[in-house]
Formats: structure tokens, sequence, C-alpha cells
């Protein structure tokens, strides 16, 4: 019995036909023109739009788009069939001329257009006429006969009205989708499955009443733990879901595409947009948060990413600030990463501080323009605060003694930061004050002010976010790196040996052992805590010796004196003790 073909409704389908043994059916023009008006002359009949298509010497591939799938099987059908006619008498021969049914593969219009595109057209030339769409969908060739192919192409209509979708296009080809195409497009058109995002797959499988994801084939690898991305993925927004409405947070749906048509690489213009209806004036206060899934295209490879967080936009207190930092931190406690992370905060000024800074830093380097290549010229006009993190050798020495924001940063803001510590102290959040610390949008209208927070894990960021102004629109909020988070929450889970600190007191009452312990077991969840108080002294050797753990903390409340000791690295620490332990944890 033949599986049933998967067709979604108001979802584009992408077309694999293939040739009988590979015969090379495309090869000459006359061949690719008569298929190409087979395809225009069906289109009216069976009432189907077609984005894009084209054609290797034995392949076809073409984006169909149809309201039923009775429609879009018997255009598929009639053409195929028309062209097996036209192609045997011209060739004067009989029989198949296709391998088996075609392969299809429903796919997510706004989201995976343009890469599906991308992955038909770059499949063949450019410069061999009827090859491909490429030249139309580029407005460098308006060839009738495609044009009549193409004159319901919803994609067309939607650049001409909106310039939406199609606007960036050449920007999507030059991108090398290589990976992408490998790991996606090719085994999902191959299996009959759908090419969509993980949130929208759920309401997709809901519809439908089954699974439509992707699944490996074949015989599992040995000694490869499964991590099941997707189901965690969702689990991980359910999870978010329900402290963030608990605290009264709206959902917010975003959009894949920024008004540049650009695929989105952050999530706070989308956010700043889906509220703006919400509120009339700036003293509007509102609450929202997010799953969003962003495109990335880091060292020419596109990738889907994902990212789950909340904003305050509008007037916040800093108590509804530190609540948002709470919340964030009792969601990576549920993942059971909280011991793992570190907390750093650092005030960068309020909003009159930054555009100060940004002047004196221009001035400062005003006279070393020479020194300076094309990308940190631009970064100096947009962003110059980046310069003294991310700059050439040849700056090392004309950094070190430029401006720093402290000289800047007004007694309200100090006050504002102040109160944020004191907050963060009060929810038994540790942290710490990162001087160093800097958060900056790469947008224009975007910057960060006031008080600023990372979450770090070694030097991985799984959380970041601050106080920021956008069309003068003053907000609070930050993001969780979701795919980081369930990676260190899944190493974690199947890590064998918890690390292990004994806390060695020298006293008769051990009052600052005991608090020690107690502010150990708050800080570090997965630390696991003794204390070992001792009435009779002896060398620290001797303890040594004696105690098995990976740590040993030593107090003299007498002599008010402590160290730790690392018996891993045999190394002994009396400073920062508690931001060395956390970068054990994180490792």
């Amino acid at each position: 019995m033949r599986k049933k073909r998967l067709f979604i409704p108001n979802l584009p389908q992408l077309i694999k036909v293939q040739s009988h043994n590979d015969i090379l059916i495309f090869n000459e023009i006359d061949n690719r023109i008569e298929f190409c008006k087979l395809m225009s002359e069906l289109i009216e009949k069976y009432n189907v739009s077609i984005y894009g298509f084209s054609f290797s010497d034995s392949e076809c591939y073409f984006i169909l788009y149809s309201e039923d799938l009775e429609s879009s099987s018997r255009y598929i059908q009639l053409l195929l069939k028309s062209y097996t006619l036209f192609f045997n008498k011209k060739y004067k021969r009989t029989g198949t001329l296709w391998s088996g049914r075609y392969h299809n593969m429903p796919f997510e219009l706004n989201t995976y257009l343009l890469i599906v595109l991308a992955y038909i057209e770059k499949k063949v030339s450019h410069d061999e006429t009827y090859r491909s769409s490429y030249l139309y969908h580029i407005d460098k060739d308006i060839n009738p006969l495609i044009c009549s192919i193409l004159n319901k192409n919803f994609t067309k209509k939607r650049l001409d009205e909106k310039k939406h979708i199609l606007l960036n296009y050449n920007l999507v080809l030059q991108i090398n989708h290589s990976h992408f195409f490998r790991e996606k497009i090719e085994p999902y058109i191959n299996q009959n499955c759908l090419l969509s995002t993980i949130k929208n797959l759920k309401i997709h499988e809901d519809n439908e009443k089954k699974k439509l994801k992707f699944h490996p084939v074949g015989r599992p690898k040995n000694h490869i733990f499964k991590f099941n991305e997707k189901e965690n993925i969702l689990n991980f927004e359910r999870e978010c879901g329900v402290f963030f409405n608990n605290y009264g947070y709206k959902k917010l749906n975003l959009q894949f595409f920024n008004n540049q048509g650009e695929l989105s690489k952050d999530g706070t213009s989308s956010i700043i947009s889906s509220a703006k209806n919400l509120f009339i004036d700036n003293e509007y206060y509102f609450k929202g948060w997010y799953q969003y899934e962003f495109f990335s295209n880091e060292s020419n490879i596109l990738e889907e990413h994902y990212e789950c967080g909340s904003e305050i936009i509008g007037k916040s207190s800093i108590a509804d600030e530190v609540e948002q930092i709470a919340l964030y931190w009792k969601i990576l406690s549920k993942f059971g990463i909280s011991s793992y992370v570190h907390l750093h905060i650092n005030n960068i000024g309020d909003s009159k501080t930054l555009p100060c800074y940004r002047e004196a830093l221009r001035q400062y380097f005003l006279p070393y323009k020479l020194l300076l290549n094309d990308n940190e010229l631009k970064i100096l006009e947009l962003t110059p605060e980046i310069l003294l993190l991310k700059h050439s050798s040849t700056l090392f020495d004309v950094v070190k003694l430029a401006p720093r924001i402290l000289k800047f940063i007004s007694n309200e803001s100090y006050a504002k930061f102040e109160k944020f510590q004191f907050l963060l102290n009060k929810f038994n959040i540790p942290f710490i004050f990162d001087k160093n610390l800097k958060s900056t949008k790469h947008q224009k209208n975007i910057n960060y002010n006031n008080n600023v927070f990372c979450f770090y894990s070694g030097d991985d960021i799984l959380c970041c976010g601050g106080n920021y102004s956008i069309n003068n629109i003053n907000a609070f909020g930050g993001s969780l790196k979701t795919e980081k988070i369930l990676s260190l929450s899944n190493a974690v889970s199947i890590n064998k040996d918890p690390l292990s600190i004994t806390v060695v007191s020298f006293s008769h009452n051990h009052y600052k052992s005991i608090e020690l312990c107690t502010e150990l077991r708050k800080r570090y969840n997965t630390l696991i805590v003794k204390h070992h108080p001792v009435k009779k002294r002896k060398k620290t050797e001797s303890f040594l010796r004696e105690i098995k753990d990976r740590f040993i903390w030593f107090i003299d409340e007498k002599e008010d004196k402590y160290f730790l000791y690392d018996s891993e690295k045999k190394e002994y620490f009396d400073k920062d003790i508690y931001l060395y332990i956390s970068q054990q944890i994180s490792c």
C-alpha cells in the first residue's frame, strides 16, 4: 500500500522529479522550453501557482502552491505525462521516463521561501537559458514564457506591494548554505516531511494529528548520547512560559523578517513592533515574553537559533528589573545549571552618559584615524566603545589610555546601581561586579544604559540584557540562549561525579563556618558541602591527606584568616574564592 503523500493546507511544496536511470531529458534547450510551456498551460486549468524552478540535465525542481492536494497531484501527473509523450515522440522511444513517484516537501512560506529558492536555483548554472527562474527573481530578465509561469507568483506580488521577502534575495544567494542544505532540505524532501520552525511544527502536528518532523533512519551509531533537541526546545519554552505567565508577562509573537525584508538576527526591534500598539506614550507599562527563532549566517553558513526572553516596556522600577533577573535565575535552577553559572553586573550610565562618552571616544581616537582599518572606522562612527574590546594589535597602547565611562556616570545612575545590588542580595542571587561588562546593540536606534547584566558559564554567555532605549521608549529585558542552556543542562545531567567541598573550621563556636556552608549551598545547588569542625589544630598537610574532596576551605575564626585549596590543581587561593569556585563548576 502506498504511503499517503504529505500535504499541508496553505503551505507551498518543493517538488522534485527525476528521470529513470538518469536519462538526460533536460540537457537541450528545446526540451526545457517545452517543459516550461507545459507548466504554463496547465497552471490555469488546475489553479496552482509556481514560485520558482530549476532544471539539471536529469532532474527538475519547482516550488508549487495549491489550495488542495487533488489539484496539485493532477497538475504534476498531467505535466509529467505530457512531457513523456513529447520526449518519446521526439526521440522515438517508448516506456517510462520518470524514476518512481515525485518527491514533495511542504515548508513554511515566510521562514524558508528564500532558502528553498536558493537551494533549487544554486543547483544549476545561471548562464544557460531556461535553466532556472533566477534572472526573473533578481529582475534582470523578463522572459515572456517564464513570466507566464510565475505570473501568479505570490512572492512577486508581495515584492511589488510591500518590498518584503525577495528584497534581499541576492544576499541570501551569496551565503554558503551547503551545511543547511545537507542537514535540512535534502533529507527532508527524500523523507516527505515538513520543513518548519520548531514552534510551528507542533501546531501543524496537532492539526494533522501525526508526526511531521524529520527522523533519522538506519542503525543508530554506538556510544553516542542521543539528545532530542527539538523536544527539549519545546519543553524549554513551556517551562519558561509557566514562570513568565505566573509573574504577569504576556506572550509575544515575533516576525522572522524585519522591515527591510532581512532575516531577523535580533528580537528587540520585533518586540517593540509587537507591543507598540498596546501603549500610547512612554508612561505605559507592559511586560511581555517570547520564544524567538532567528537566523545567522556566521562563517557563511545559515543556521537557525533559538532564544527565550522577556521585556518590560515603559517605565520599570528597580524591583521589576531584579525580579526579572530572579526569573532567569529560577529558570536556570529549574534546568539544574545555576551552580555552573555566575552573574556579572555593571553600570554604564544613564541615557545621557553614553552619547557623551561616545563623543569623547571619537575625539580621543581622532588623531589615530590613520591606524584604523575600514571596519574600525565604521565602529568608531557608530559604537566607538566596541573598539575598546575589539581592536587590532596596532591600537593596543592607544586603547590602554582611552577615557573610561566611569568618569561620565551621574550620581543618580550610581544610586540606582547601589539599589540594584542591594535588591539582588535580598533575592539571594550571587553576583560579581564586572566593570568591563558592556552590552551594545548594533542597531543605530537601540542603546543600553544604566544597569546591564550577563550570566556566564565559563566563556559562554547563557543570558544577557539590561536597560535600553529604542525610539525614545525605555525598556528593560534580556534573553536566554536556549541551545546553550539545554546543552549545558544535558551535560550536567550525565555528569557522574559532582564536585564537593569541605569547610575546615579552627574554633570553639564555628559560627562563621556554619554561615559559610549555608551560603555555599545557596549559591551552588550541585556542590556537595561538608562541615568539618576542628578543636585540636594540626598541620594543613595532615588535612590534605585525610580529606578527599575537590575543594578544602580553611577558616580560622580566632585570627579571621581563610584560604581555599584545590586538590586537583594543587593550588591555594585566598582572593575571589566564590568566583574561582563558580568558574571551576562551570568548566
